[in-house]
């Protein structure tokens, strides 16, 4: 009796979860856009004065979407799955040991799985050759720099169940044939982040891109192989002091958004502390374009190429260049390379050309130059 009872309730709890907002968005519908879906709009029996045949599937698609406390069963599920289980609601996140989360887009070069044949890395070399040369004829020098996936400073916390697959991945590849192949000038700031990350987290937790202090270690190797190439140049790195909490953090980061779980996660803060040595000059649509200008006049002007890890990089890099413009990749769609544009450079005559690219777009790295 008690048996049935129990179950009579627990049917009843779960008619009530599965009746009460289709009630409720009938009364009260609300367009939710939490999952980036289009937002639908409720369907009606009659459509251009006759009847909707197509009623019951587009009220079932709008009720999908837009069901009151949608965004609240989305949110409590995701939590669910990350406080009890430690997996993430989205399929573009991993969630790792300790609550570190990861870009999934990431996995493949992180285990091993994506290689370069020998034709795709003759293909980094000859088209970044050729930028090299055309800078040079114009006596302007090339920096390549690459930003490591997280899970190339932090592997440690990658879960169990995506092992690495061999020993080296394609970075290392493409590190080792241009080494061995090329005179380009390109920057692995992997040995120098791994060497630096014991005594402070120097990537966030919760988002894919490093804080300020991994940023500050990243700046000051920027500057100092910038200097071998500009010897004419007084370059050296400023002393940066970064204000650094490891609980006390309000950052949303991009991939906690992404599990809809800012409100639940906390993660380290940093910022910069005192003045910096630079102005800005001008900002373009959005940031895609940003142009500074350093208080000392002597020092060299950069173009700097650049994706979302140099947000915590301008603010540091800007103080050795006299002018800088960086110029954000990813955001100029209708360039054929988003990461190096003739016309740009040619237009401000820099000293240098600084490209900074993430590990995991850096296959944009093959395209052809045009000129």
């Amino acid at each position: 009796m008690v048996n049935s009872t129990y179950k009579k309730i627990i049917i009843f709890i779960f008619m009530l979860i599965i009746i009460i907002p289709l009630i409720l968005t009938l009364i009260n519908p609300k367009e939710i856009n939490l999952s980036n879906e289009d937002k639908i709009k409720k369907p009606t029996f009659i459509e251009n004065n006759s009847l909707n045949k197509n009623y019951t599937k587009d009220f079932e698609k709008f009720f999908s979407t837009n069901f009151t406390s949608r965004d609240k069963f989305i949110e409590y599920n995701s939590l669910l799955r990350y406080k009890l289980f430690n997996l993430g609601a989205s399929d573009k996140v991993i969630v790792g040991k300790n609550q570190w989360m990861y870009l999934n887009d990431t996995l493949e070069q992180y285990n091993g799985k994506k290689t370069y044949t020998d034709d795709t890395l003759k293909r980094f070399k000859t088209n970044m050759e050729e930028k090299k040369r055309f800078l040079n004829r114009s006596g302007i020098e090339m920096l390549v720099v690459i930003a490591p996936n997280k899970n190339s400073i932090y592997p440690e916390y990658m879960p169990s169940n995506n092992p690495k697959l061999r020993d080296t991945n394609s970075t290392d590849e493409f590190f080792s044939y241009m080494k061995n192949n090329s005179h380009v000038n390109i920057l692995d700031l992997r040995e120098n982040l791994i060497s630096n990350k014991s005594k402070k987290e120097i990537y966030h937790r919760t988002d894919s891109h490093w804080n300020h202090l991994g940023a500050s270690i990243a700046y000051k190797e920027i500057i100092e192989e910038s200097s071998k190439l500009l010897p004419n140049f007084n370059l050296k790195p400023y002393n940066i002091e970064i204000d650094y909490n490891p609980k006390d953090s309000k950052l949303k980061g991009d991939l906690s958004s992404m599990l809809l779980l800012d409100k639940y996660t906390k993660d380290n803060s940093t910022s910069i502390k005192g003045n910096l040595n630079y102005e800005y000059k001008a900002y373009h649509d959005n940031d895609k374009e940003i142009r500074t200008e350093s208080y000392d006049k002597t020092l060299p002007k950069a173009v700097i190429f650049r994706d979302s890890f140099s947000i915590y990089l301008q603010p540091l890099l800007s103080q050795n260049f006299s002018e800088a413009l960086y110029i954000w990749g990813t955001r100029h769609d209708n360039l054929r390379d988003a990461y190096f544009d003739s016309n740009i450079i040619l237009n401000n005559k820099p000293d240098i050309v600084i490209i900074e690219i993430v590990e995991r777009l850096m296959d944009g790295l093959t395209m052809d130059f045009h000129q």
